[in-house]
């Protein structure tokens, strides 16, 4: 069967294997399909909202007040000057819309609101005394707008925030499936992850004001898209990177994956909506569990890069889920409209930033760019979120410390000279602090670039004395190479090959006969990202030892160029290691001198011998024999 390889006798699959034949038409086809109905809906979307009057705004602000999710549906604030004098105030229980009961959910009170501008409808209010009163509002944008403008936020302005940002948003979620397919089409897992991301952009169309241009119908393609985008994400964390089913029971995540996930959408089977978002996250951990199992089982190499950038945008949307879980209780419990608009505004940046992590580390990963720089941006993560946190606590602790002993020695609170402390505090600790945690960081991370930076010059200051030059610069280049993750490498010595590794000799002589390095400045790096063989060529050069040769190194595997530490870490131990190599081949010659003038020595003793015996007869040479072992 196209699409999926099987294991014999077994019947369960090994692998995906790259589309082909009619699998790969019809693939196409729903690809293009999903395409078409993700960029209609956008733009017709964004035609709509960015007219002059014409912004989507929700039913229950339409007729100027706001409701907040409760056990019954509860009045939270009040946009508009209409709904006041109708005698609504916060905190009145909803009971009837146009007669009908009133919904539970924000959904369905949405629903019944909706209709045309300049409408009216009816609504039954009970208030917090528990008298039963009828209100008539108008359908009018105007509510919202002089809401807006009552906090200095024009109409525009706050369309460009909420429905701009997720505009962006969708934007950049078709940008990087088009991408993936353009230049992954023939990989296992890659048009897999392109058609996940044209699924989650129709299945989250809820939470933006694009797609309700035509609300029946995106309405129905939200629904029907939620599943498949689930199933494919899923699958695509549990393939990941290779789209291989390894270990063994991964098959049985995706296959449970398949049947529960459209069971509990389309059958109605009664589960609360909190055992399925429990189902729903325990089968994203069980996804995520083989990526990590994959990641540990996996060698060094472009898997195991692939699969830390996965993981990176992994961590990171989970930090945007905590913040967007934050910032949603501070939206339900805002007292005013200033704090509910600013809240909604945030929620959309999270929603957007949580979006753009995972699908940027999954394009990365999937299109092999710049995975090495996984690392880097690792520890730098790990130590931005360590030093931030820590920073926080330090300034809440101290200014509540500060508190304290303020109302225990002096009666009286010290908010303004707490606070100032504490931020005071903080501020001298920002440098040792941001300083060790980097150093761990990196030493956690990054072991091999720091093991480059400081290990290799002590290493070849001890093997100077002892090996050859040639096994020195073996020694040298292979850590190296480790260190900055090098494809191949050579040593230059005088126009001629003294190590290479991952590379002939002769194919590098023949690099030299048509590049020859630069002879200028030979203090710095020389860069050409454009040469296929060596883009970076370090100058072995060291004070009062002058140019020895140059240290040629290949692109990275992925293709990329290396980053700024890398290049500071070569440039930083060229010194040491052309000191070494220096050494090295003195001592080399002084050896050899040595070695010679021993042969000569011997060379007189054996002529000298040979006279002895020819003058003195054979036991002559049994003496001398005896005479130098004593």
């Amino acid at each position: 069967m196209n699409g999926i390889k099987y294991r014999n006798g077994f019947g369960l699959p090994r692998e995906l294997v790259p589309l082909d034949g009619w699998f790969r038409f019809v693939f196409m086809v729903v690809w293009w399909f999903l395409l078409a109905l993700s960029l209609i809906g956008a733009i017709s979307g964004a035609w709509k909202d960015f007219r002059p009057g014409h912004a989507t705004t929700s039913p229950t602000q339409l007729v100027g007040i706001m409701v907040g999710d409760a056990q019954w549906p509860t009045v939270r604030l009040i946009l508009g000057d209409e709904a006041i004098r109708s005698g609504l105030h916060p905190g009145d229980r909803l009971v009837a819309i146009d007669g009908k009961p009133v919904g539970a959910d924000r959904q369905t009170i949405d629903a019944q609101l909706a209709g045309p501008i300049s409408g009216s409808v009816m609504i039954d209010a009970r208030s917090r005394l528990g008298q039963l009163s009828r209100h008539r509002l108008t359908r009018d944008p105007l509510h919202r707008q002089q809401a807006l403008e009552a906090m200095g936020l024009n109409q525009t302005l706050n369309v460009l925030l909420t429905s701009g940002v997720d505009f962006l948003r969708i934007a950049l979620t078709i940008t990087c499936a088009a991408w993936l397919m353009s230049r992954r089409s023939r990989d296992r897992l890659a048009p897999w992850a392109s058609m996940m991301m044209l699924s989650m952009v129709l299945a989250t169309s809820d939470t933006s004001s694009w797609y309700q241009s035509a609300p029946g119908f995106w309405t129905e393609i939200h629904l029907q898209a939620n599943v498949p985008a689930f199933v494919l994400l899923v699958g695509v964390l549990a393939l990941f990177p290779e789209g291989c089913f390894k270990p063994r029971w991964t098959w049985a995540v995706v296959i449970v994956t398949a049947i529960v996930v459209p069971a509990m959408n389309y059958s109605h089977i009664g589960l609360s909506p909190e055992v399925e978002n429990v189902i729903i996250l325990l089968l994203m951990a069980l996804a995520v569990v083989l990526i990590v199992i994959r990641h540990r089982s996996m060698p060094p190499g472009t898997g195991r890069q692939q699969i830390r950038w996965a993981l990176l945008g992994f961590f990171w949307s989970l930090v945007c889920i905590v913040a967007l879980v934050i910032v949603e209780i501070a939206s339900d419990n805002a007292s005013t409209f200033s704090a509910a608009i600013w809240t909604t505004i945030l929620q959309h940046l999270v929603i957007a930033l949580l979006n753009a992590l995972l699908m940027i580390a999954i394009t990365i990963s999937l299109l092999r760019y710049r995975l090495y720089d996984a690392d880097e941006t690792i520890s730098r993560s790990i130590t931005f979120g360590i030093v931030t946190l820590a920073l926080l606590l330090i300034f809440a602790g101290a200014e509540k410390a500060i508190e304290i002993l303020g109302e225990e020695y002096f009666g009286e609170r010290l908010g303004a000279i707490a606070s100032g402390t504490g931020a005071a505090i903080a501020a001298v600790m920002i440098g040792p602090l941001h300083h060790r945690v980097t150093l761990w960081a990196e030493h956690r991370f990054r072991s091999q670039l720091g093991h480059l930076r400081l290990g290799l010059p002590l290493l070849v200051a001890d093997m100077r004395e002892t090996a050859t030059p040639r096994a020195l610069a073996n020694t040298a280049l292979a850590r190296i190479e480790k260190g900055v993750h090098a494809d191949h490498g050579a040593v230059i010595i005088e126009n001629d090959v003294l190590s290479a590794h991952g590379i002939d000799d002769k194919t590098v002589r023949a690099w030299l006969a048509k590049d020859l390095a630069p002879t200028s400045n030979f203090r710095r790096l020389y860069c050409d990202r454009t040469d296929p063989f060596f883009p970076m060529r370090v100058p072995l050069y060291a004070d009062g030892v002058g140019l020895l040769g140059w240290l040629l190194l290949g692109p990275r595997p992925d293709g990329s160029f290396f980053s700024k530490e890398e290049r500071e870490a070569l440039l930083a131990i060229a010194d040491p290691i052309a000191r070494a190599l220096a050494i090295a081949f003195q001592r080399e010659k002084a050896d050899g001198e040595w070695i010679r003038e021993v042969g000569a020595l011997r060379g007189m003793i054996d002529r000298l011998n040979d006279r002895l015996n020819r003058h003195f007869g054979p036991d002559t040479d049994e003496l001398t024999h005896n005479r130098s072992v004593t």
